[in-house]
């Protein structure tokens, strides 16, 4: 890939942000997220942290205009990308994810016991599959998790790298109480 990028750069404001699920048993309304308000630039990471079930995906889903893929959710709130009303869009591209060191080196598989790349190194290349397209804005849940510290740092690195280049990147991170 050339060095020149064809990315705009996109900033995304939320503010009173509210999601509300059917209960499908009770079948009553359950407000999952309450007021929620930010701003996701382009040139910074933002990251979303918090425990188990504090509804950081959910976020997650609704910046990225995932939530119509879900029935029952109930979106209220103000979204804006840059500046204007959030149209449904395709978000999605990357690059630069410090993979040089497995370049020729097989993956791996577990259900043959074959022995590839590490699992920092595998979330990388996930990660490179999803950016390949070099998109303005990158939405990614737990990136880091299941990774030890030296691999979560790396992948964490290489996503502010990302971000310096004028691209908005969006993460959750889980974080125990």
């Amino acid at each position: 890939m050339s060095g020149a990028s064809a990315h705009q750069p996109v900033d995304i404001a939320f503010t009173q942000l509210s999601v509300d699920v059917l209960d499908k048993k009770s079948r009553t309304s359950k407000r999952i997220l309450h007021g929620v308000s930010g701003v996701a630039e382009a040139g910074r990471l933002l990251a979303i942290m918090g425990a188990s079930g504090a509804g950081k995906s959910t976020l997650l889903d609704v910046l990225a205009a995932q939530e119509q893929s879900s029935s029952g959710l109930q979106v209220s709130g103000q979204l804006l990308v840059n500046g204007r009303p959030r149209r449904l869009r395709d978000f999605a591209r990357i690059r630069e994810l410090d993979l040089q060191g497995c370049a020729d080196t097989v993956v791996g598989d577990e259900l043959l016991d074959m022995k590839g790349i590490s699992g920092g190194q595998k979330r990388r290349v996930s990660l490179g599959i999803e950016l390949i397209k070099d998109p303005s804005v990158i939405f990614l849940d737990e990136p880091t998790s299941g990774l030890d510290s030296e691999m979560a740092l790396s992948v964490m690195e290489g996503l502010v790298r990302l971000a310096r280049k004028d691209r908005t990147v969006v993460c959750t991170i889980h974080q125990d109480l």
